[in-house]
């Protein structure tokens, strides 16, 4: 679903994949991660996201991916990052670099599960 120049994800596009471990969305441009964006895909376990135009992803959005272990969001203009991704017990690897965002207190006490982040060309970090 790369390269496909989306600008948002309608409520159940996603709805029959729910088998689908690895989704690439990257390389679109997506502005807006709605809570339930990926609602139905328990067995997720990678998402692609990166080059998009990405700037709120709303909290809930990455809620029941209890398999997810890689996300990428890198080259996107996130501005504020808080507690999408509390509830991801198996995340392994978060790439964040090249967003403008603010860091916030409760990303960092979530990364003590995380083994590898990058969050480089970063202007802040918010406590």
């Amino acid at each position: 679903m790369s390269y496909n120049n989306f600008t948002s994800i309608s409520f159940g596009l996603l709805e029959n994949l729910a088998t689908m471990t690895d989704l690439s969305l990257a390389e679109n441009r997506l502005a807006l991660l709605f809570h339930n964006t990926f609602h139905d895909l328990n067995n997720l376990e990678e998402i692609y996201l990166q080059n998009n135009e990405i700037e709120v992803i709303e909290d809930g959005a990455f809620h029941n991916l209890q398999k997810l272990s890689i996300l990428k969001l890198s080259r996107n203009i996130i501005a504020e990052i808080s507690l999408p991704f509390w509830s991801l017990p198996n995340l392994r690897k978060l790439l964040m670099s090249s967003n403008t965002a603010l860091l916030g207190e409760l990303l960092f006490a979530m990364l003590i599960r995380v083994l590898t982040a990058k969050f480089g060309n970063f202007d802040s970090v918010h406590s």
